[in-house]
């Protein structure tokens, strides 16, 4: 139970940091840098300060905090049935939906616009950091219904593994 309630402390702390490192980190500025000359300060800084990069590590932490609050309630709850046998931990689980929702999310900007990541905005950032943070949060506390969602649309021999 500790364990737990650390874990949880630690994913929110995690998520702030990086979201407050992407929304007053200019990494527009360090790109530029790396294009003339390589320094390993600035790809550090691009890695944790870059929209999409910054935004993957937000979609892991919601997802991961949406399973592992989940996980939570079902243990608090008095009238909580037993639970099947799971191949992984919602935890796990909505790491992985997170991650599902930010690549969708991804793949839609990179088909719908021509080069959507060349100059980066504070706008642009708390949009994508919001509606992916929020969508990877729900995917994970919900990982369950949107992998039942997901079993109706595979082959057949995938589809008999429970996987949550």
């Amino acid at each position: 139970m500790f364990f737990r309630f650390l874990a949880t402390i630690s994913i929110v702390f995690g998520w702030a940091t990086f979201f407050l490192l992407g929304a007053y980190i200019d990494s527009n500025i360090y790109r530029a840098e790396l294009q003339a000359h390589f320094s390993i300060g600035a790809f550090l800084t691009v890695i944790i300060a870059w929209t999409p990069t910054n935004v993957a590590v937000l979609s892991l932490f919601a997802g991961t905090f949406g399973g592992l609050i989940r996980e939570q309630l079902i243990r608090m709850s008095q009238e909580a049935a037993p639970q099947p046998k799971q191949l992984i931990g919602r935890e796990l689980a909505g790491a992985l939906f997170g991650m599902i929702v930010y690549t969708l999310v991804l793949g839609y900007m990179l088909l719908s616009r021509k080069n959507p990541f060349a100059v980066t905005t504070e706008t642009m950032y708390f949009q994508m950091a919001g509606i992916i943070s929020f969508s990877a949060f729900f995917a994970g506390y919900w990982s369950d219904i949107v992998w039942k969602g997901m079993r109706r649309n595979l082959p057949t021999d995938i589809r008999r593994h429970p996987i949550l």
